[in-house]
């Protein structure tokens, strides 16, 4: 009969949880899959232009520098992952991924993988 290993799992109580919206990266000098994941947001204002009534008091908005077509990447962590603990998870993905139902509603590119 085979030998059996358990892992027990530890975690600090201030451990962030860190939202990813895609990751980019690829292989760094010793082999190792090198991946920086980020959040995206739109660009947030620079600048804005209210009307002032006779007593100072602000009125409504008559210019802005809003762009809706300029998103903001922000790098949120790193990971360095060994071919083998990369394998790992790619098998582990994939059956994640294969256990759920595609929801009607979700985006077609939702979670990104860059080149």
């Amino acid at each position: 009969m085979g030998r059996k290993i358990r892992f027990e799992y530890r975690q600090p109580e201030n451990m962030p949880v860190i939202h990813a919206d895609g990751l980019y990266g690829g292989r760094g000098s010793t082999g190792d899959f090198i991946l920086n994941i980020y959040q995206e947001c739109p660009k947030p204002l620079t600048e804005e232009v209210y009307m002032l009534d006779d007593a100072n008091r602000l009125g409504d908005r008559v210019a802005c520098t809003e762009d809706g077509l300029t998103y903001q990447r922000d790098i949120v962590g790193r990971f360095a992952l060994s071919e083998a603990a990369a394998k790992n998870i790619y098998v582990w993905l994939g059956k994640q991924l294969g256990a759920v139902k595609p929801r009607e509603d979700a985006p077609e590119d939702g979670f990104r993988i860059i080149d």
